[in-house]
């Protein structure tokens, strides 16, 4: 009688973190996804692409730019984040997700992953004006960190003012690593990342550091910071600080759910995207 009291226990605790989220990053990959319908290179990498779904709304569409994390490392591609993409495009968005040189990549890292980033919005003047009506960056996790850095290139002060040839309406960051001079200094894989993204600790590459990490710097566009509590590779903490320093940003918390959570099409998160989309 002990031991099924304690299966039942245990059956009916794993059937509660189901239906509160708690996805794990294998579930995600097993996710059913339709296949992007174009995929466009943007440099003469193999890793510098864009994986495009076209809007299956006629006329002018909203288009997410999709930055998908994995902690700046080439262990983990764009190939994660295609259901959460063909979901959005089910909502009559486009979608435009990037691929960009990572940590392990000839070329990635300091600074190559941040040039991509740029280059791919960039090249998004390839998609004809008619074809799209608002843009927004969309990132989760390292990919989140990434839309919003992005977000506040578009500034007079930054050096790639000049670059940047597109407007962007708003930025939504999915559990986003938003301090990089504390993330730096955690010891779990993904913390001990950062240092290899910028060469070095903050004690010795503080510039990098102050040039790339959202906490420090200006947005140029309004931030929805979308953030489950349960998280525990990337701590709500981030995103309470990143709020509570910019009057331009807004944090949705979502009890229950973590990390990967919020990239499940399926989960909670993704009406509190589309509300964040549609704001």
């Amino acid at each position: 009688m002990h031991l099924i009291r304690i299966i039942v226990i245990y059956l009916t605790l794993f059937n509660n973190l189901a239906a509160m989220g708690q996805i794990s990053f294998n579930q995600i990959l097993e996710l059913p996804y339709r296949p992007p319908d174009q995929t466009i290179s943007y440099g003469d990498s193999e890793y510098q692409y864009i994986e495009y779904w076209q809007s299956n709304t006629h006329g002018p569409a909203p288009l997410v730019m999709l930055i998908h994390g994995g902690c700046w490392l080439n262990d983990y591609s764009a190939s994660h984040i295609r259901p959460i993409a063909s979901k959005l495009q089910e909502h009559g968005y486009a979608v435009w997700s990037i691929e960009y040189r990572r940590i392990g990549d000839p070329g990635g890292g300091w600074p190559g992953s941040f040039d991509d980033i740029l280059n791919a919005i960039n090249h998004v003047q390839t998609v004809s004006d008619t074809q799209i009506n608002n843009i927004y960056i969309m990132g989760h996790s390292a990919g989140g960190h990434l839309a919003l850095w992005a977000a506040t290139q578009f500034t007079e002060d930054s050096p790639f003012y000049n670059r940047l040839k597109v407007k962007v309406n708003r930025v939504v960051a999915l559990a986003a690593i938003s301090n990089l001079v504390d993330y730096a200094r955690g010891s779990s894989s993904c913390e001990r990342a950062t240092p290899q993204l910028l060469g070095g600790m903050p004690d010795t590459r503080m510039r990098r550091y102050e040039f790339v990490s959202p906490h420090l710097l200006k947005p140029s566009a309004p931030a929805v910071l979308i953030h489950g509590e349960a998280d525990s590779i990337v701590s709500i903490k981030q995103s309470k600080e990143l709020a509570r320093l910019s009057a331009s940003t807004t944090l949705r918390s979502i009890p229950d759910l973590a990390h990967f959570d919020l990239i499940d099409p399926n989960s909670p998160a993704f009406q509190e995207i589309l509300e964040a989309l549609n704001d």
